[in-house]
C-alpha cells in the first residue's frame, strides 16, 4: 500500500469517528453540556482527518474536501445553539452575557466561512486530478459525489450566514453579506458550478432577507441588500455564461459524465434567467421603496414652517416614480405611494377631486390584497376615511344646492306632494294617482296593467291578455320617475324643478311599497 492511500484509510477512520460523535451529539434528551462536548470531540476527530490525508494525488483531495465539510456541519450546528441560547434568553438578562453569546456565533461562522473556502478549494483540485485513465463508471459516482457534497456544503455555509442576520440588526447583514461576498469573488476565477450554486443559495437568502425589510420600511437595509443582490446576480450571470460554455464543448460527447455536465449547465442557464428576472423585480421595489423615503422626507419640509409649492410638487413626482417601479411587483408599495399622492393633493395643494381619485386607486390596490391589508393599516385608513369625508362633503353640497332651488317652489307644491303622500295607501292607488296627476315626461313611459300575447288553439291565433303583478309595475314605475332616467332637467327652469320635486316624491313612494313587496 502506498504513502497516499495508507493516510487517505486513516482519514476516513478519522472522519468515521467524528461521524459518529456528530451523530451522538444530536441525541434527544442528552444535556446541552454534553451534547457540545460531543460536538467538538467531532470537530477534533474532524481535523485530524485533514491534517492526516495527504494532497499527493485526487484521492487525497477528496479525503481533505470531506474533512472539511463535515468541520463546516459540525460548527453549523454550534451556530445554531448559539442562536437557541440567544432566543431563550430573557429580556432581563446582562448585555454581557448576550454579547458573548453573540461573539461565539460570530466566531462558528467565521470558521465555518474557512472550512468552506478549504472544502471548494481541495474539491477543485480534486476535479482536475482526476486522471483520464480512471475507470468511467467510478469517475462518475465521484463526480456525483462531489456534487453532493457541494450542496451541502454551500447550505451550511450560506444557512450560517443568514443565520447571524436573524440575530441582531440589518448591520449583521453587513457582516454576512461581506462574509458571503468574499466567498463568491475566492472562487470566481475556479469551478463554474461551484460558484453558480454559491451564487444560487446566496441570492434566495438576499432575497429572503430583502423582502424582510421592505415589509418592515427598512429602506437602509433593503438597499443594502439590493447592492449584495447586484453583485450576486452578476456571479449568477457570469457562471451561467461559463457554464453554457462548458455546454456548447461538451454537445457533442456522449459520455454518461459529459451528458451530465449538459443537463447541469442547461438547468444552470434556465435557473440563472429566472434569479436575475426576480434581481429586476427587487431593485424596482427597492427604487420605489427610496422614492417614497424621499418624497416623505420632501413632503414633511415643505409643510414645516410655510407651505412650498414647488417641494410639494417635487415629493408629487418622487411617489409617481414610486407608482411605476413597484407596479405589478409589489400592490401594497404601489397604494401607498399613491395614498401619499392622494394626501399631496388633498392636504396641500386643496385640489380635492384629484386627492379623491388617488386615495380611491389605493383603496381599490389595497382591497385586492385582503385580508393582506387591514382596515386598520395607516395609508388605508387615511385614503379611506379622506373618500368618505369628500363623499359626504360632495353629498352636503349637493343638499345644499337642491334646497337652495326647490325653496321658492316648497309652498306652491305643498298640496301637491301632500296628495301624492295621501295617496299612498296602497300600491294601486298610488299607482293610479301618480300616472293620471303627474305622467312622467317621456310620453313613452306609460303604466302597464295587462300585456296581449297571440298563442295558437285548434289552428287558430288567439289574443290572451295576462295581468302584470303590481311588484313588475311598481319595478317600472321607479325607472319612469327616477331623477336620472328621465330626460336631462335644466336647474334653471322653473317647469323642470316643479317636475323634479313632484317625480323625487313620487319615486319617494313607490320605493316604500317596493322594497315592501321585495321582502326588503
Amino acid at each position: 500500500m502506498s504513502l497516499c492511500e495508507d493516510t487517505t484509510s486513516v482519514s476516513f477512520r478519522h472522519r468515521q469517528d467524528g461521524n459518529v460523535s456528530l451523530k451522538r451529539s444530536r441525541e434527544e434528551g442528552i444535556s446541552p453540556v454534553l451534547a457540545e462536548s460531543r460536538l467538538q470531540d467531532s470537530v477534533t476527530k474532524f481535523n485530524k482527518a485533514y491534517m492526516s490525508a495527504e494532497s499527493c494525488n485526487f484521492k487525497g483531495e477528496l479525503a481533505k474536501a470531506s474533512a472539511q465539510k463535515n468541520i463546516g456541519v459540525a460548527l453549523f450546528d454550534f451556530a445554531k445553539r448559539d442562536l437557541a441560547k440567544l432566543e431563550e434568553l430573557p429580556l432581563s438578562a446582562k448585555q454581557e452575557k448576550r454579547e458573548i453569546i453573540i461573539r461565539s456565533l460570530l466566531r462558528n461562522v467565521k470558521q465555518i466561512t474557512t472550512a468552506a473556502s478549504k472544502a471548494l478549494q481541495h474539491m477543485g483540485n480534486f476535479q482536475r486530478q482526476i486522471p483520464a485513465s480512471f475507470d468511467v463508471g467510478e469517475r462518475t459516482q465521484e463526480i456525483f459525489r462531489k456534487s453532493v457534497w457541494k450542496d451541502k456544503l454551500v447550505a451550511h455555509f450560506v444557512d450560517a450566514m443568514y443565520l447571524l442576520s436573524r440575530k441582531t440588526d440589518s448591520e449583521s447583514w453587513e457582516q454576512a453579506s461581506h462574509r458571503l461576498d468574499r466567498m463568491l469573488t475566492g472562487i470566481r476565477f475556479t469551478i463554474p458550478d461551484f460558484q453558480f450554486v454559491v451564487a444560487v443559495r446566496a441570492f434566495e437568502k438576499y432575497l429572503k432577507a430583502g423582502t424582510l425589510f421592505i415589509e418592515k420600511d427598512d429602506i437602509k437595509a433593503a438597499s443594502r441588500i439590493a447592492a449584495h443582490m447586484q453583485q450576486v446576480a452578476v456571479a449568477v450571470e457570469d457562471s451561467s455564461r461559463k457554464l453554457h460554455l462548458q455546454a456548447a464543448m461538451l454537445d457533442s460527447v456522449t459520455s454518461e459524465q459529459e451528458q451530465f455536465g449538459v443537463e447541469l449547465c442547461m438547468s444552470a442557464e434556465q435557473e440563472a434567467r429566472i434569479l436575475l428576472g426576480e434581481n429586476d423585480h427587487f431593485q424596482a421595489q427597492v427604487l420605489a421603496l427610496r422614492d417614497i423615503d424621499n418624497g416623505s422626507r420632501f413632503l414633511g419640509d415643505a409643510v414645516a414652517d410655510s407651505l412650498d409649492v414647488e417641494m410639494v410638487w417635487t415629493a408629487i413626482d418622487m411617489f409617481r416614480n414610486a407608482v411605476i417601479n413597484c407596479r405589478e411587483k409589489n400592490i401594497e408599495l404601489e397604494a401607498q405611494a399613491h395614498s401619499l399622492i392622494g394626501r399631496c393633493y388633498t392636504k396641500c395643494l386643496q385640489m380635492r377631486v384629484r386627492g379623491k381619485n388617488s386615495y380611491q386607486q389605493a383603496i381599490v390596490l389595497g382591497l385586492s390584497m385582503a385580508p393582506c391589508v387591514k382596515d386598520d393599516t395607516p395609508w388605508f385608513k387615511e385614503a379611506r376615511n379622506a373618500v368618505l369625508e369628500f363623499q359626504t362633503k360632495m353629498e352636503q353640497n349637493d343638499a345644499t344646492a337642491k334646497d337652495k332651488r326647490y325653496e321658492p317652489y316648497k309652498e306652491e307644491l305643498k298640496d301637491v306632494l301632500k296628495a301624492i303622500k295621501d295617496a299612498a295607501t296602497s300600491s294601486s292607488s298610488l299607482l293610479t294617482h301618480v300616472y293620471e296627476k303627474h305622467p312622467p315626461k317621456n310620453p313613452l313611459h306609460k303604466r302597464v296593467t295587462f300585456t296581449e300575447n297571440e298563442e295558437e288553439e285548434d289552428g287558430k291565433k288567439v289574443t290572451k291578455r295576462q295581468e302584470v303583478s303590481v311588484r313588475a309595475q311598481l319595478r317600472k314605475s321607479l325607472v319612469h320617475y327616477h331623477p336620472d332616467k328621465n330626460e336631462k332637467l335644466d336647474s334653471n327652469d322653473p317647469d323642470d324643478i316643479r317636475w323634479e320635486m313632484i317625480a323625487e316624491e313620487c319615486y319617494k313612494q313607490l320605493s316604500n311599497f317596493y322594497n315592501n313587496a321585495k321582502g326588503v
